[in-house]
C-alpha cells in the first residue's frame, strides 16, 4: 500500500505537458527576401509559452521575430505577397507584443552596471549618514557586487566557453545557485539576532517620528536598556531619548515596569 501512495505520488508530480520542437539554420543572401518564415505553431489552451534562441551576424543589424495570428486579416493578409517590411510590421497589433526585437544581450548588462551604480552610491549615502551601519553596508556591498555581476558572467561563459549541449543544465544550476545566493546572504546579514552586529535597522515603525531628531539613538529597535533584573531603566531612557517622553512613551513604560507581579 505505502509503495502504490508513493508511486501515485510521484505521478502528479509530472506534469502532461505537449510542446513543439523546431530547431535549423537559415542561410540566404537574397536582397529581395528581407523575411524569412520559420514555423507555424498554436496554442491548444489559452495560455502557453514560447522559448526561443536566434543567433545572427550583428553586423546585419538588429532583426525582430514577428508573430501573426492565423486570421485573414493577419496572417493571410502577409504570407505570399509582395509587401515591405514596413507593411508587414503595420499588420500587427502592438499591444500584443506581436513584435520581437532580437537586440543582443549587451542591453541587460548594461543595465546591471546601472542598478550596480545606483546601489552602491545608495549604499555609501547611507553608510555616510548612518556611520553606526557602515560595517552592514560595506559588508552588504562587497557581497553583492558579486552577485550583481553573477549574471552577466554567466551568460558570458554559457555563449563563449560551454559546449551546446551542457549548456542548459548548467546555466539552470547556475541561475538556481545565484538565486540561493542573494537570499541567503541578505537573510544572514539582516537576521534579527542580538548577536548579529551587522542588524540594519534601527527604528520601530513608531520612533519614525521621533528618528529625525538629531539625539535620537541609532540602535533602539530591540530592547537593550536594562537594570539587569529585567526592568526597564527609566532614567537611561530618557537620557538617550527625550522624544519619547514628549510622546507618552516614557509613562507609559514606567507603568509597565512598576505594575506589581
Amino acid at each position: 500500500m505505502a509503495l502504490f501512495i508513493s508511486n501515485l505520488f510521484i505521478l502528479f508530480l509530472f506534469d502532461l505537458n505537449w510542446a513543439k520542437y523546431s530547431r535549423g539554420i537559415i542561410a540566404t543572401t537574397s536582397e529581395y527576401m528581407p523575411w524569412v518564415y520559420l514555423d507555424r505553431f498554436c496554442f491548444v489552451t489559452e495560455m502557453g509559452t514560447l522559448n526561443f534562441t536566434i543567433r545572427y551576424p550583428t553586423d546585419i543589424g538588429v532583426q525582430s521575430l514577428l508573430l501573426y495570428y492565423d486570421t485573414p486579416d493577419q496572417w493571410d493578409a502577409v504570407y505570399d505577397t509582395a509587401l515591405t517590411c514596413e507593411q508587414r510590421v503595420a499588420v500587427l497589433d502592438p499591444e500584443n507584443n506581436q513584435q520581437i526585437k532580437l537586440t543582443p544581450s549587451d542591453d541587460r548588462f548594461d543595465s546591471t552596471i546601472i542598478g550596480w551604480l545606483s546601489y552602491l552610491i545608495s549604499s555609501i549615502t547611507t553608510a555616510t549618514k548612518y556611520p553606526a551601519k557602515r560595517s552592514f553596508y560595506y559588508v552588504l556591498g562587497a557581497l553583492m557586487t558579486f552577485w550583481f555581476f553573477m549574471g552577466p558572467i554567466s551568460l558570458l561563459i554559457a555563449n563563449f566557453v560551454l559546449d551546446d549541449w551542457v549548456r542548459e543544465e548548467v546555466v539552470n544550476l547556475v541561475e538556481c545557485c545565484v538565486t540561493f545566493y542573494g537570499f541567503f546572504v541578505f537573510t544572514i546579514l539582516t537576521w534579527p539576532s542580538s548577536a548579529n552586529h551587522n542588524f540594519p535597522f534601527h527604528v520601530r515603525t513608531t520612533q519614525i517620528g521621533d528618528s529625525y531628531q538629531g539625539d535620537f539613538p541609532q540602535s533602539t529597535y530591540e530592547v537593550r536598556y536594562s537594570n539587569g533584573n529585567g526592568e526597564a531603566n527609566i532614567e537611561q531612557i530618557r537620557e538617550l531619548s527625550p522624544g519619547m517622553m514628549r510622546n507618552g512613551m516614557v509613562d507609559e513604560r514606567r507603568s509597565t515596569a512598576n505594575t506589581p507581579r
